[in-house]
């Protein structure tokens, strides 16, 4: 049997970050306007470094680029037709541009703790959803049990299509609670390491080119190393607390 563990409640975005809302940050950065924010953004990134709080390897990242933050967090496939859609999600960010959109997010609304990524416990239970009669099981795929398993109606994956697809194109496959693109589309990082040694930070939710049914499961993982950035990855944002309305 597996271990029951209490998740806290989390707040999940509906899809993944797309290149639209992705380049407002970059632009944000581009602008280099002296702020409030910006120097609130400065200051947390640089405690970040100093910390390890992101690992022991984002000084020298962080440093290496602090003298022009868009072009470091930039996605490397912006201006890559393939990729660039503004309703397609963002890829080609590592790890810690990932965070620091998240972290920009927070400082907009004045709580720097207010937008991150989940974590793998976090992200399973949001893509598997409560079913059984003790309300404790997890669906094998994001989708409603009744549906089967993956087809090309239900998810983009097995290089049906090639590239990603815009955000919410597969009504079919969205959870019962709502979430789009939870399988396939794109691996999305996760806030938590997957390893003992804090060295790769884990990924969640399979992408357009995974070729095996099982990649798409809501128990699948893989792994990156932090620095890199891939065609296959893109992200999504959870807040700690509900929009008010």
């Amino acid at each position: 049997t597996g271990e029951i563990v209490d998740v806290p409640d989390a707040y999940f975005a509906k899809y993944p970050v797309t290149n639209k809302l992705y380049r407002s940050f970059i632009v944000w950065l581009e602008a280099k306007a002296a702020s409030k924010l910006l120097s609130a953004f400065n200051t947390e990134l640089d405690a970040i470094a100093n910390d390890n709080r992101w690992g022991k390897d984002f000084g020298a990242h962080f440093n290496n680029g602090k003298s022009d933050f868009a072009t470091l967090f930039r996605s490397r496939y912006d201006e890559d037709r393939k990729y660039d859609g503004e309703d397609q999600p963002v890829v080609g960010v590592t790890w810690y541009a990932a965070r620091a959109y998240c972290l920009w997010l927070s400082l907009l609304e004045g709580d720097k703790r207010l937008y991150c990524l989940p974590d793998e416990m976090e992200w399973e239970w949001a893509a598997g959803g409560k079913q059984g009669t003790t309300g404790q099981e997890v669906r094998r795929y994001p989708w409603s049990e009744a549906k089967g398993g993956p087809n090309s109606a239900l998810a983009n994956y097995n290089k049906d299509i090639g590239t990603t697809t815009p955000v919410g194109n597969y009504p079919d496959g969205v959870t019962p609670e709502g979430l789009y693109d939870m399988a396939g589309n794109v691996w999305e990082w996760m806030q938590n390491w997957y390893d003992k040694d804090n060295e790769w930070p884990a990924l969640r939710g399979s992408a357009y080119y995974s070729d095996k049914a099982d990649a798409l499961r809501c128990s699948s993982r893989l792994i990156n190393d932090p620095w890199f950035y891939l065609d296959l990855v893109g992200f999504r944002v959870i807040r700690s607390s509900p929009f008010s309305s």
